[in-house]
């Protein structure tokens, strides 16, 4: 009895496994996005173009700011004060400066 049904057994998976039978699935479609790995790097540097964009634009309002401070300082007569945000100012303008050779060097 036990050998009977391990040989139909076998044969069921025989015939199932043999892939000339009709199969009977349902048809879903899926729909995925994907990039190359050639996009990969162009996404990631225009996010890194974006984010120093986003710095230099921040930079450059911290530089105005700070040079209305400036002026309010020398204007009532703070010249230490002045001369500190002078000095934060040119800080300011260099990291700008450094900012745009970032950029320049991911134009290249």
């Amino acid at each position: 009895m036990y050998i009977k049904l391990s040989i139909i057994a076998f044969l069921f998976i025989i015939c199932s496994c043999n892939g000339n039978h009709d199969s009977h699935s349902t048809d879903t479609k899926t729909e995925t996005t994907t990039g190359t790995d050639d996009d990969a790097p162009k996404m990631d540097i225009e996010a890194e173009k974006n984010s120093l964009n986003q710095q230099s634009k921040a930079c450059i309002a911290l530089m105005n700011k700070l040079e209305e401070d400036m002026n309010a300082a020398y204007a009532a007569g703070d010249a230490a004060t002045a001369k500190t945000l002078k000095a934060s100012i040119d800080s300011a303008a260099r990291e700008n400066v450094l900012i745009g050779q970032k950029l320049m060097a991911l134009e290249k």
